[in-house]
């Protein structure tokens, strides 16, 4: 909503099958960001100070976003994950996975394990991309609008005396709200921008 309060010129580019509460206050495209395609002709000859890509999962969508926004945008920020660090208990540092220097293979699978899979997106996104790129590294989000349901199906589980796997119950998470994500949320993230 700070953008919106700001009354910066914002484009949305959805599949058009959940409903927004942003009135008039955008402007809404369809399509499917797997249509290459259909992408491509709804965005036209549009460019964009700022591209926010927050459903970006696969190293496929990242190759395909590197070609179409070259020219259209100076700066890109995908959503990330903090699964792209390895496991542990120690406090983890930015440092502790370099996209720079994570392998890229000759073919990528379609859909695979998460965490690999946004470690790849973010290696596309850093070592191809002619634009600046910002990784925003997101704990586990939970909030009214999490379709996921992840909290759900804990709570669920103990309402109904359903066993839960909980591998390893003195594990540390990290969470937020989604109120505090950034782009049309309070509280935004300010992403550190990482230059070529």
């Amino acid at each position: 909503m700070l953008l919106i309060r700001e009354q910066v010129d914002i484009t949305i580019v959805t599949r058009g099958y959940t409903p927004d509460s942003f009135g008039n206050s955008v402007k809404r495209l369809q399509a499917d960001r797997t249509d290459q395609v259909a992408l491509r002709d709804v965005l036209g000859s549009s460019t964009f100070d700022v591209v926010y890509d927050n459903i970006c999962y696969t190293p496929q969508e990242a190759e395909d976003a590197v070609l179409l926004f070259e020219g259209r945008t100076g700066k890109y920020i995908v959503t990330s994950s903090l699964s792209v660090y390895p496991f542990g208990e120690s406090p983890k540092k930015e440092s502790d996975f370099d996209p720079y220097i994570y392998p890229l293979r000759e073919s990528y699978p379609p859909k695979g394990d998460y965490a690999e899979g946004k470690r790849i997106v973010e290696a596309v996104m850093f070592k191809k991309s002619p634009f600046a790129v910002a990784a925003v590294r997101f704990p586990i989000v939970l909030g009214h609008d999490d379709y996921t349901r992840r909290l759900h199906f804990h709570v669920e589980h103990v309402q109904q005396g359903i066993p839960l796997g909980i591998p390893n119950l003195n594990a540390r998470m990290s969470f937020i709200s989604s109120d505090e994500r950034p782009l049309f949320s309070p509280g935004s993230v300010i992403p550190i921008w990482k230059d070529r």
